[in-house]
């Protein structure tokens, strides 16, 4: 598989490029799923292992969920 070297910021004429990073969790009351997505300048999804995202579920539930739960981490290059 080939490995890219991708740089934290990009500038693209007057765009910035910073990371999408979508979560995708269980709910513990329901077991659905309960999503969180926020952006950061860095695609490392370290730093989101411990953050806590308070987030409700459809069920009614609404809680705090960590990063490190999350059944899948996503991350997309994002324009601004």
């Amino acid at each position: 598989m080939e490995s890219i070297l991708v740089s934290n910021t990009v500038t693209q004429g007057r765009e910035v490029r910073t990371f999408a990073h979508v979560l995708l969790f269980r709910c513990p009351e329901c077991n659905g799923p309960v999503t969180a997505a926020c952006s950061s300048k860095d695609m490392d999804r370290e730093q989101f292992a411990t953050r806590a995202f308070k987030q409700p579920c459809k069920c009614g539930w609404s809680g705090n969920l960590v990063g490190l739960s999350a059944i899948q981490h996503w991350v997309e290059c994002w324009w601004q």
